[in-house]
């Protein structure tokens, strides 16, 4: 999933990549998330006055089994004691559900994720 700040900067990176990279890919007609995090705030602040165009790419895992692995996230992060071994199996069970194990899931991600920064390098570079 690709979602690029809004407004006409996510028309500019729209024409920079394959539409359908931008459009649509929330699923179940969830809004476009307004990614406002301290890297954004940071390069803002940096470059000052210029324009800002930017992207945060996301590869789907789990769907609606993330909310399971962020709590199981945040459990396991208040657990002191807890069996060593049943900490190994389900800190193995939550990095699955971020970074799958599936050699052909990671090899497609790679793949894909590459192609994205190329069109968006080649669209910079044209701006």
């Amino acid at each position: 999933m690709l979602c690029v700040i809004g407004g006409w900067l996510l028309q500019r990176d729209g024409e920079w990549l394959v539409n359908d990279n931008v459009d649509g890919v929330r699923p179940h007609g969830m809004e476009r998330p307004n990614y406002t995090g301290l890297v954004f705030h940071g390069v803002r602040r940096f470059l000052g006055n210029r324009q800002l165009c930017g992207a945060v790419v996301e590869f789907g895992t789990r769907g609606l089994g993330m909310r399971r692995a962020l709590r199981l996230d945040q459990w396991l992060r208040r657990q002191n004691g807890l069996d060593p071994d049943v900490r190994t199996g389900l800190e193995n069970d939550m990095m699955d559900a971020f970074c799958p194990f599936d050699g052909q899931w990671r090899m497609d991600t790679l793949q894909r994720g590459i192609a994205i920064t190329d069109q968006m390098i080649a669209g910079l570079t044209s701006w």
